[in-house]
């Protein structure tokens, strides 16, 4: 079966996660599908350089800080002043969603780190004495 069969309606030109900075959250009008489209990459585990993380924090940043919007109307988009609370509340779940990653990231490479050393990894019921041993 040839090639395009299987990719039909798929552009060859898509540089799907070949580096560069994303261009993700730079347009106004679409920051609510931006943000979740970033937080299901962080809880997916998508392979994210560190790079663009910090580029996509300090975009998510400028969302929760802004104090106006830009909204469509006839006569073209207007900025508003308003706070942008649905897009500020996206961006805060998306930087959570973020954390949350990072701190399971710790504690796993943590969990590791002990186990290549020969030390436990999580605390341990003694059944038979009824006593907790501490997990250092």
């Amino acid at each position: 079966m040839p090639d395009d069969a299987n990719n039909q309606g798929v552009a060859k030109t898509t540089q799907g996660g070949q580096g560069g900075a994303p261009s993700v959250l730079t347009d106004d009008h679409h920051t609510r599908a931006d943000c979740a489209l970033v937080r299901r990459a962080v809880r997916e585990g998508w392979n994210i350089g560190p790079d663009d993380k910090e580029i996509l924090k300090a975009r998510l940043r400028g969302i929760i800080q802004k104090t106006e919007v830009t909204v469509p109307s006839q006569a073209g988009p207007i900025s508003v002043e308003a706070p942008a609370d649905a897009n500020a509340i996206a961006a805060v779940r998306v930087m959570l969603a973020m954390d949350q990653t990072d701190q399971s990231d710790t504690h796993i490479a943590e969990k590791y780190e002990r186990i290549d050393t020969g030390k436990h990894t999580e605390a341990v019921k003694m059944y038979e004495s009824g006593s907790d041993t501490d997990a250092v």
